[in-house]
């Protein structure tokens, strides 16, 4: 006699799988599979942990490279590995150097973040995002500056920036019977100049702002310019003294005091 049995070889088992970095381990998706186990292959040591369900990976440094292991839980278990890096750190480290009117930023860490005032300032500065130029800033003003790398483990560093103080061109001009001189209340160092520039002959100090050789009556206007790293200008004027009149003396005259010397006393 004969017996006859049919018999059905299991099916070959798929453990492929992907995964994808992240900030401090990484994340997998099964393609094969499912319901099998994960498990670092050799273990790191450094303290990073993964999930043997999922095969999610926490706690790892930024760089580091791990080999994962998938093993299928079917009645013909396979094994399959694959490696994977974590992202690398991010650093948003940057310099602001101040300006007149605002200031200007240089990246040292990782280009290509964004920049932004933090708080928001309400005297009108602009803020470029990308290259970080502060414009239109107040004299003297104080701005946080936050700068945020633009990968996918962001980092944000903030740097506040005080903007240059403008120069003071403060100054005075006291008249003098051929011109006037100049004395400066401000920032010292600057120049002097006519404006507009007269015709009669008279002549300034560019460094000292002393008018010379002017006629009397005459009004000049003066310009004062600091040479700092914000300049500004102040303009003054001034007017020569008037000729003086001459009043022809009234003659004294006294009687001798009696002593025969051709002396005398005049009470003037």
């Amino acid at each position: 006699v004969s017996s006859t049995q049919s018999v059905t070889v299991f099916p070959l088992e798929d453990a492929s799988f992907t995964a994808t970095p992240t900030c401090d381990g990484a994340t997998v998706m099964v393609t094969g599979d499912a319901g099998g186990v994960f498990a670092f292959n050799p273990d790191p040591m450094d303290g990073s942990v993964i999930d043997p369900v999922t095969g999610t990976v926490t706690g790892g440094p930024p760089s580091a490279t791990y080999t994962i292991e998938y093993t299928t839980t079917g009645p013909c278990p396979v094994q399959n590995t694959e490696n994977v890096t974590v992202f690398a750190e991010e650093t948003s480290a940057f310099t602001v150097t101040a300006t007149c009117d605002g200031g200007t930023a240089t990246v040292t860490g990782d280009a290509g973040g964004s920049f932004a005032f933090n708080p928001v300032p309400t005297d009108g500065a602009v803020i470029d995002v990308a290259t970080g130029t502060v414009t239109m800033g107040t004299p003297g003003a104080v701005y946080t500056i936050e700068y945020t790398t633009g990968g996918p483990c962001p980092d944000v560093s903030t740097v506040n920036l005080a903007v240059l103080n403008q120069d003071n061109s403060s100054f005075t001009l006291s008249p003098t019977c051929d011109g006037a001189t100049a004395t400066i209340t401000g920032q010292a160092g600057g120049t002097f100049a006519f404006n507009p520039v007269p015709t009669d002959g008279a002549m300034i100090n560019t460094t000292t702002g002393t008018i010379t050789n002017a006629p009397f009556d005459a009004t000049y206007t003066v310009e004062y310019t600091t040479n700092g790293p914000c300049p500004t200008t102040t303009t003054q004027s001034v007017t020569v003294f008037s000729q003086p009149t001459i009043v022809p003396p009234t003659p004294l005259e006294v009687c001798d005091d009696n002593v025969p010397d051709g002396f005398t006393a005049i009470d003037l």
